[in-house]
């Protein structure tokens, strides 16, 4: 549910993605949140057995998004 709570622009969740984004900043673009559910269960949310690194087509809908709803609201 993150996952979609940070990709649809909401109206309140440009701290969270600020943060997530900033977690792929320094995490060499791998989800903090797919590491962990790795690390705990054997396999990521996309019931995938390895952890995938975030790709730049889907960092670039999450600052589009974001962007866009900057853009919108002012």
């Amino acid at each position: 549910m993150l996952c979609l709570y940070v990709a649809i622009p909401f109206y309140n969740n440009t701290l969270i993605t600020f943060i997530v984004c900033m977690s792929w900043y320094f995490n060499d673009n791998y989800c903090l949140i797919s590491q962990l559910e790795y690390h705990f269960f054997g396999q990521t949310f996309l019931f995938s057995k390895k952890v995938k690194r975030v790709t730049f087509l889907q960092r670039n809908i999450v600052y589009m998004s974001q962007l866009s709803k900057l853009l919108i609201n002012y």
